[in-house]
């Protein structure tokens, strides 16, 4: 196994994924994620009501993100290149199954002003030579510093 390709082609896949959400083009987006009951979501954010937001499968996601989308078919950024800032990458590649953590730094694109980071963990599965998205996790902390780290 090639790890530089592998891991080159496992962050195209998560940068995709990212840049199409905020883009909103459901196609590209959903295209990067496994279709399948076991598929999972995780996220905390101080901002939704819920606190934590959890899809069980394929199928909660893609009902609740196909609304979403058709809201307003307006993206979320000014610019169609959203910039995703990643710091402590680490990616791991067994065989078919891939996984990733990393903390992604947000700033405002307008004014370059931090906004908070997420600690995120993805897990991918090589399908018919494709990775795609199986698991998806994130906890965000407008703050951004934990214990003192910035």
């Amino acid at each position: 196994m090639d790890y530089e390709k592998e891991s080159a082609q496992i962050m195209e896949v998560i940068k995709g994924e990212y840049r199409s959400y905020f883009e909103k083009n459901y196609e590209a987006w959903s295209g990067s994620m496994v279709q399948e009951d076991y598929y999972r979501q995780f996220g905390y954010w101080e901002g939704y009501p819920e606190k934590i937001r959890h899809y069980d499968s394929w199928e909660d996601l893609r009902k609740v993100k196909l609304e979403r989308f058709a809201v307003d078919s307006a993206g979320y950024w000014n610019e169609n290149e959203p910039v995703m800032e990643i710091n402590d990458l680490n990616i791991q590649v067994r065989n078919n199954v891939a996984w990733v953590t990393f903390r992604q730094r947000t700033t405002d694109q307008e004014t370059g002003e931090f906004l908070g980071e997420a600690w995120e963990t993805r897990i991918l599965e090589k399908i018919n030579g494709q990775w795609k998205i199986a698991y998806h996790s994130w906890l965000y902390n407008p703050l951004g510093a934990i214990d003192g780290e910035e």
